[in-house]
């Protein structure tokens, strides 16, 4: 005890006539500059914390502590070689291993972070600053030194320069009156009377590079642009006007010399197997010019318009074996630059990004040969086509909220499926397989880990095309935003002591961003989502809890058919959460049911099925279905605190409205909350609606508790959940801790048609807008590859009792729950 309780002293190993840092350094006076730039400048940092305790440092100590232990019990006990080897890792290990050094004052490290934060003044125009460090050493309460101490950075960064007059020289024989717009001066990033600033001088070089590399000057370099700048100490002018008193300075933008500009001669496609690496395998290697190919070498090579259009101006080596493996009008549609054109660098990038996203290709790659009297050049494409045919198997857990298994422990499935990266010669990706999971009850009876399980079992076949598959034509090019069209079908077979439930769906989307070749921002729209879901309960599920059910949840467990048409818009900037602060958010229109209501209101199917009504939300009399309008956004914004930890934030918000005498949101587009992505305190989807608990919509049978609850559970039509997560490394890099804390809840529409099947706590109204409030703790166990997280949600207040305190005072059990990669 004694041992562990010097390890915890945070200055027990400082060094004599040295001093441990209390703080991060405190900067003032910087706000002039960009946030989190300054606090990125500097090196000097305090030990890391857990809250508020330096968990690290105290690790370092008591390891320490243990090796330098004299004590006469160590001494005795480490006469036992495997007590002292046990001994000597475990010190070794918390002292060099998890543990982390006293940080300390260091005047070498405040002198270098003095330079960086000069430095930064300098580069945004603040060339006089001032900067006072201040050192304060500690007192404790007793007015002793503590051995800590602080560093406070003050600065005065002065007067910034502003730039009165621009100018451009370039030494070459260009007529003056051309120069500025060969490097397009009307687009510059500078302005007469801006602010100097470093980074814009940098990313002005920056652009007159790209500009001139556009326009053909292939070997124009950054190199060759710089500045001449002349400040300017004094400027007369009007003491009102609105610079008055501001520092000014000249700027000159150098151009040594202007190489002249390229012109595309040639363009080559060399298009390898999968399995060569070398043009020296290719015996039987083709070389076809579509413009200037025979017609009897097209009919020998059984060509046609529909794989190589005489309209094409380039070449392709090819070996004569994959002629039919490759559409080559598919990929000389993708390359930008043109034969009799000049360079352009941007059409280069394009070219090479176009090709990389086609899952046909392994690898694409660029070179030029230079022809210096004639500015000429030729462009080699090497492409390596990939294998035709991969087989795929993997494992994975999910949470399906269709089939909620009544805890937060996941289903764990493995697939078998094989892939085709070029069905159809246009490097359309096909994927078939088959799935199967099993999902386990948590026993509430004898004790033990699992009472009993289901299984799922699912067939998936989908085609992902690149572009747009539409009905009529379009001239307008597209192809920068890497459109795609998605078509999927699947069945799926859920199996479990209370039902077996099947499902068989398909679907038609298409994605595209909305950036050039850039997924930044991505819009995907759903034309045509059409669901058939057929349950067969169990007599006694049936007779025991279905058929007590509202009419609204009772359709659950029916023959059901589901249409949807949706439009989605994402737009995220997810870089390194350690980095800097990054965002993600998603917005979704929805509207459902009206392709079942259009073939429901034609008589002459509805007379062939005998169904005998169209406003009955009945198709052929036996299949219910819902129409609805929904919206919703979830956003995500992310805080790193110095690569250290990080703080998450999230919010979810939507809301579904059923019309034509619909009356509830089929369950396949309502909202659930609960669940390791959503409320942790709750089990999977079993929170509300509203202030209603699910053991009162079951109130018929009070037996049917716990596991059972969850296959009733009705969701809501609207949703509110926020979560904040604080997360930080605890033995970097494989184990991370995280503290959280999550609301929610959801609700039904307020109508009278609710409120007499459900009850008037389900439904959004004022008195109803309670929240469900949880706190935890979790564990994340990074094995590189995958994510695998262990929370612990404590419920604070449910909707339904109110605060979750039992009559002894003792809070509840808290939920546990396993999930993969992070919650959000």
């Amino acid at each position: 005890m004694a041992t562990l309780a010097l390890g915890c002293h945070p200055t027990r190993y400082v060094p004599e006539e040295r001093y441990l840092l209390k703080s991060d350094p405190i900067l003032k006076g910087t706000k002039a500059f960009p946030q989190g730039e300054m606090e990125q400048a500097i090196q000097l940092s305090s030990n890391r914390k857990i809250l508020v305790s330096r968990f690290y440092l105290g690790l370092y100590n008591l390891g320490t502590s243990l090796i330098r232990d004299t004590t006469w019990l160590k001494s005795r006990l480490l006469r036992l070689d495997p007590v002292a080897e046990v001994h000597d890792r475990m010190a070794q290990g918390l002292r060099t291993g998890i543990g982390e050094p006293p940080a300390l004052l260091d005047d070498q490290l405040i002198t270098g972070d003095s330079l960086s934060i000069l430095n930064l003044c300098f580069s945004h125009g603040f060339f006089q600053p001032r900067l006072l460090v201040i050192r304060d050493t500690l007192t404790n309460i007793w007015g002793r030194e503590s051995g800590m101490a602080r560093v406070t950075y003050q600065l005065d960064p002065g007067l910034r320069y502003r730039i009165r007059k621009l100018a451009v020289q370039i030494n070459d024989s260009l007529a003056s009156d051309r120069m500025l717009s060969v490097i397009g001066w009307e687009n510059s990033l500078l302005n007469e009377g801006g602010p100097y600033d470093q980074a814009t001088l940098i990313q002005e070089r920056g652009r007159v590079t790209d500009y001139l590399r556009n326009h053909g000057y292939f070997t124009f370099s950054p190199t060759l642009v710089s500045y001449f700048v002349d400040s300017l100490t004094n400027v007369a002018g009007n003491e009102a006007d609105e610079y008055a008193g501001t520092k000014w300075m000249d700027v000159t933008m150098l151009i040594d010399s202007l190489p002249r500009p390229y012109t595309v001669s040639e363009i080559r496609l060399t298009i390898k197997s999968d399995g060569s690496d070398s043009r020296a395998e290719y015996k039987r290697s083709l070389n076809i010019r579509a413009d200037r190919i025979t017609k009897e070498e097209y009919k020998r090579l059984d060509l046609s318009e529909k794989l190589l259009s005489d309209s094409l101006h380039m070449t392709f080596v090819i070996d004569e074996d994959l002629i039919h493996r490759v559409n080559f009008n598919f990929l000389a549609a993708r390359i930008h630059l043109e034969e009799g054109h000049s360079y352009s660098q941007e059409q280069a990038r394009m070219t090479q990004q176009r090709l990389q996203e086609l899952g046909m290709l392994r690898f694409v790659s660029i070179k030029y040969e230079l022809n210096q009297p004639d500015s000429s050049m030729r462009v080699f494409l090497d492409l390596q086509l990939a294998p035709h045919y991969q087989l795929k198997a993997g494992m994975e857990t999910f949470y399906n909220g269709l089939s909620s298994i009544g805890n937060n422990i996941p289903s764990i499935g493995g697939n078998l499926g094989v892939r085709n990266r070029n069905a159809f010669d246009r490097s359309e990706l096909l994927e078939a397989g088959v799935s199967g999971s099993v999902g386990f009850y948590s026993s509430e009876t004898d004790g033990s880990a699992f009472q009993s399980l289901f299984y799922g079992l699912g067939s998936q076949v989908s085609m992902n095309i690149p572009g747009l598959v539409i009905p009529f034509r379009t001239q307008k090019d597209v192809s920068e935003l890497s459109p795609a069209t998605l078509l999927s079908a699947d069945v799926l077979l859920d199996s479990r002591r209370e039902y077996r439930r099947l499902k068989f769906g398909i679907r038609t989307s298409y994605r595209w961003n909305h950036l050039p070749f850039s997924s930044q921002s991505v819009s995907e729209f759903t034309p045509l989502s059409l669901e058939y879901i057929d349950t067969d309960t169990d007599s006694t599920f049936q007779t025991d809890i279905v058929d007590k059910l509202p009419p609204a949840i009772r359709r659950d467990f029916e023959q059901r058919v589901s249409s949807r048409m949706q439009y989605s818009f994402t737009y995220q900037d997810y870089g390194s959460t350690r980095l800097h602060p990054t965002s993600w958010s998603k917005f979704t229109v929805e509207i459902g049911g009206n392709l079942p209501y259009l073939l429901d209101n034609i008589d002459l199917i509805r007379a062939g099925t005998g169904d005998s009504s169209n406003q009955d939300q009945l198709l052929a009399g036996r299949l219910f279905y819902g129409q609805y309008i929904k919206a919703s956004a979830e956003l995500k914004y992310m805080i790193p605190f110095r690569n250290q930890s990080d703080l998450v934030f999230r919010m979810f918000i939507g809301g579904a409205v059923p019309f034509n005498g619909s009356p509830a949101v089929p369950r396949e587009s309502r909202f659930f909350s609960g669940g390791p992505n959503s409320m942790r305190g709750w089990r999977s989807n079993t929170l509300g609606p509203g202030t209603l608990s699910l053991e009162d919509l079951a109130e018929e049978n009070n037996e049917f508790t716990g596991n059972g609850l969850s296959l009733i559970a009705p969701g809501g039509e609207w949703i509110f959940e926020a979560n904040a997560e604080y997360r930080f490394d605890l033995f970097p890099p494989y184990l991370e801790l995280g503290i959280f804390t999550d609301i929610g809840n959801v609700w039904f529409h307020n109508s009278a048609q609710i409120i007499e099947q459900i009850g008037e706590e389900a439904v959004i109204r004022p008195e109803n807008l309670r929240v469900g409030w949880d706190a935890g703790v979790g564990v994340r166990f990074d094995f590189d590859l995958v994510i695998i997280r262990l929370d612990f949600g404590q419920q604070i207040y449910a909707p339904d009792i109110g605060w979750i305190i039992t009559q002894s005072g003792v809070l509840r059990v808290p939920e546990p729950s396993i999930g993969v990669d992070y919650p959000f």
